[in-house]
């Protein structure tokens, strides 16, 4: 996984349920629009993939997806500075993807399936204890086989409503997400659940996190880019509202008192108070503004970009080290991109064949801030080709990462002693096509196998946000 350093706001100790002068992840709300920002940040060592989050008993529980072993996190903070890790005894971690409360006790749901053939998906009741003393411990009550009905499925997201459990698909080939319910829960034999609706949700969305809401009634789903609220009677057709965000790898959702707590594998938690009063339209970090400035010239690479420095605009990049730079500058037919990245490790070189990308840099440009990428995006990737040095190679996402080498490329530069230096030339028309150059267009540009964790981006929450346009920097086209 591919993690981001984010900026995080700071949460008193002892934080319990929000009050009316709390801290509020969505600012600046007005037209159903507001800004992001994450509320606090996961501090708890080893919580380190936040799969799943619940309020239960005067504290917050969560857990890690497969990358942990059988153990839950407790805590009276939501930064999970004060946590308990306790081993669920009898269990295995193959893949847990959320947790919920059912019958007043913790429900782990190991029910992940990214390749869609588990036939052993397992429900684990549990509660806390405390021993004389004082320690706390984990007591598993029962476990529940589960079976789907016909093929198996991925799921992530586990809510209680009227009581019974429903699990929600993550939609990967079936192309629809079902929610299923389970009337009953027997211990020791296979449980199958029956297909309560198919949710309209539209294509390529998938939900990671889900939770209800007992008191007025709603579903709520968590996906990569949307939060979207049912009315737990009318679920079939569309929402009842829905949310566009940006908070990285969400995957974990709880709703108290109506509001709205999200966590992200990148251990940032967002907040947002009265979510389901307010119903906002899109819940969006700031807007990164670029400008790409053009001038009726012509420059011969030289590997550092110097012969344009003056002109350039600046792509400024974040998580990058100090000497570390990103420009371009559209020349009369060409546009150049010049920059200077520091890398940590081996540097590794790109490959012609296949789809072996080795270290370099993602640069995307699209016309419409569309949520998934609509395939009419032009993305690149800048990295060495093992011979002459710095190259250039087109991107194709729509099946797999495919490399294409890009042709009428110049370029210069070298990659040794931890710094990866190159400029080059790309034909405009494979930039934005055929036609008058635009006046405003997006943009994003973001590191990859350079420094592992701590990858430079210009816009976005975590790598994925090359994938959702709408996440891009805003670009003035200055003629």
């Amino acid at each position: 996984m591919l993690f981001l350093a984010a900026l995080a706001c700071a949460l008193a100790p002892g934080f319990v349920v929000p009050a009316q002068n709390a801290p509020d992840s969505l600012t600046d709300f007005a037209d159903g629009k507001g800004t992001l920002k994450p509320f606090t940040r996961l501090a708890a060592r080893g919580l380190d993939s936040c799969a799943g989050l619940v309020w239960h008993d005067g504290a917050w529980w969560a857990h890690n997806d497969s990358g942990d072993g059988p153990y839950l996190y407790r805590s009276t903070s939501l930064d999970f500075t004060d946590a308990e890790r306790l081993a669920v005894p009898g269990a295995r971690n193959v893949d847990w993807e959320d947790i919920c409360v059912l019958d007043g006790r913790l429900l782990i749901c190991d029910v992940g399936d990214s390749h869609r053939r588990r036939d052993d998906i397992t429900l684990y009741h549990v509660r806390y204890s405390r021993d004389e003393s004082g320690k706390g411990y984990l007591v598993l009550d029962a476990t529940y086989p589960v079976r789907w009905p016909g093929e198996p499925h991925d799921c992530e997201a586990a809510a209680v409503l009227d009581g019974k459990l429903h699990l929600v698909t993550k939609q990967r080939t079936e192309g629809f997400t079902a929610l299923y319910r389970f009337e009953t829960l027997k211990a020791g034999v296979p449980n199958t659940p029956e297909l309560a609706a198919k949710l309209n949700l539209g294509d390529g969305t998938m939900i990671t996190a889900a939770d209800g809401d007992a008191a007025g009634g709603h579903l709520v789903l968590l996906g990569y880019t949307r939060v979207f609220v049912f009315a737990k009677d009318v679920l079939q057709g569309p929402p009842l509202f829905s949310t566009l965000i940006e908070a990285g790898q969400c995957e974990a959702l709880c709703l108290r008192d109506g509001h709205l707590h999200i966590a992200s594998v990148q251990r940032d938690v967002y907040l947002v108070r009265d979510y389901l009063k307010r119903r906002p339209q899109s819940m969006l970090p700031p807007r990164v503004q670029l400008s790409l400035p053009f001038e009726d010239s012509r420059f011969e690479p030289d590997g550092s970009g110097n012969a344009w420095k003056t002109g350039a605009g600046t792509l400024t990049l974040r998580g990058g080290a100090q000497a570390d730079y990103l420009r371009w500058m559209i020349a009369g037919p060409r546009l150049l991109v010049a920059g200077s990245l520091a890398y940590e490790g081996a540097f590794t070189s790109s490959s012609e064949r296949g789809s072996r990308m080795g270290s370099g840099l993602w640069l995307g440009v699209a016309t419409s801030a569309t949520e998934q990428l609509a395939g009419d995006e032009r993305l690149f990737f800048i990295g060495d080709n093992g011979a002459s040095g710095p190259d250039v190679w087109t991107l194709d996402v729509q099946k797999g990462i495919k490399l294409t080498p890009l042709t009428d490329v110049k370029a210069a530069g070298k990659a040794e002693a931890g710094r990866f230096t190159f400029e080059v030339s790309l034909p405009l028309t494979a930039v934005f096509g055929q036609g008058k150059l635009p006046a405003r267009c997006l943009a994003n540009a973001w590191g990859y196998g350079l420094n592992g964790k701590e990858e430079v981006s210009v816009a976005g929450t975590s790598f994925y946000s090359m994938l959702r346009p709408y996440t891009w920097a805003d670009v003035t086209v200055r003629q």
